[in-house]
């Protein structure tokens, strides 16, 4: 394994080296060896955070040992520490698509797939964003569960002639497949004009502006997340049983549910008096821990970063000063709390 490791490192050194490259930016993606590589080099590795779904647990996969790493808020950071990585800085953005949510609303995103349903009678509308499904034994939701999930959805769609319901799924190009076993029940949904199919070329957010609420899976939240900041109620069934989730703590009966006749019981008490029920997928007790700032400039503060780090480089700079450098900028621009050190760190280079 060590020599398979210096062999990619080797190879990643020979890359950087050869093409001027100092500054790798990557996500779960980014392999030790291009860290390790571009160390040597005294360049700077960078990683950004897209995904809510690691929060119930921290993994080894989440991280490559980068330089810098950014956050959606020090909630998530948590998980990054719990690995006690060779993580130099951590950087809270806040949700890193915030920008685009604004703007597809500006755009009337979800309007027309709305207008259409309502004409074929859906007087309300249902969106679904599920998390997959594969038959392995690590996984937690098979094609089995997942055709379980979407047979609930079929029918309640096919008893009540006034709803409507959005899918979208994670992995569209292989839905039919997966649940090939309610393939009847698909016919007969699609028959009524009353269901629409996103691929995954279709934003979430511009499925859950087509919808007056959401649903998503526990196990899996990000998309949910995203039609919660862009304003939908939006609730989340947790069929796999992750009680110690931490959603449970602030959320359970309001947003997180137990299984799918509870939940659908809670969306029809709503629809029904939806003034009478205003904690209905209403994520406030909690979602200031997952996006402190809401404020549409994640991206902003992620790119103004990377720039500085950048600019100082180019003009000769150590990996060392260009980082001291970009934290004094980021800290003078947006306060104290958009940059945490990594104590671990700064007491192993003490000692």
């Amino acid at each position: 394994w060590l020599a398979a490791l210096a062999a990619e490192v080797a190879y990643w050194r020979d890359f950087f080296e050869a093409n001027g490259v100092r500054l790798n930016i990557g996500t779960l993606n980014t392999r030790v060896a291009q860290t390790l590589a571009l160390d040597s080099l005294d360049g700077v590795s960078v990683s950004y955070q897209y995904s809510v779904s690691n929060i119930l647990a921290s993994t080894t996969l989440l991280t490559s040992g980068e330089d810098v790493q950014f956050v959606f808020s020090p909630v998530f950071e948590r998980l990054w520490r719990e690995l006690e990585p060779p993580t130099d800085i951590f950087v809270p953005t806040g949700f890193i698509y915030d920008s685009a949510l604004p703007a597809l609303r500006r755009l009337g995103c979800g309007t027309a797939m709305r207008r259409q349903l309502k004409a074929a009678g859906a007087q309300f509308i249902l969106c679904f964003f599920d998390e997959n499904s594969l038959n392995r034994w690590d996984i937690p939701a098979s094609d089995e569960e997942a055709a379980q999930e979407y047979e609930f959805l079929f029918k309640w769609l096919l008893d009540d002639p006034t709803l409507g319901i959005v899918f979208k799924p994670k992995k569209s190009e292989t839905l039919f497949r997966r649940i090939a076993n309610v393939s009847g029940l698909i016919e007969e949904a699609q028959r009524t004009g009353r269901c629409e199919f996103l691929t995954s070329d279709h934003f979430s957010t511009e499925a859950a502006l087509a919808a007056d609420v959401c649903i998503g899976k526990l196990a899996g939240v990000t998309a949910a997340l995203e039609a919660r900041l862009v304003g939908v109620p939006t609730v989340l069934v947790d069929t796999e049983g992750f009680l110690n989730h931490p959603f449970y703590v602030w959320g359970h009966g309001r947003v997180v549910f137990d299984d799918w006749r509870t939940l659908r019981s809670a969306v029809e008490q709503y629809r029904a008096a939806s003034h009478a029920h205003p904690e209905f997928g209403d994520w406030s007790p909690g979602i200031k821990g997952m996006d402190p700032f809401r404020d549409g400039e994640a991206a902003r503060r992620v790119g103004s970063y990377i720039c500085w780090i950048y600019d100082a480089l180019r003009q000769g700079a150590s990996k060392r000063e260009a980082l001291t450098l970009a934290a004094e900028k980021l800290k003078k621009q947006w306060g104290e709390r958009s940059y945490i050190r990594n104590q671990t760190v700064l007491k192993s280079e003490m000692i």
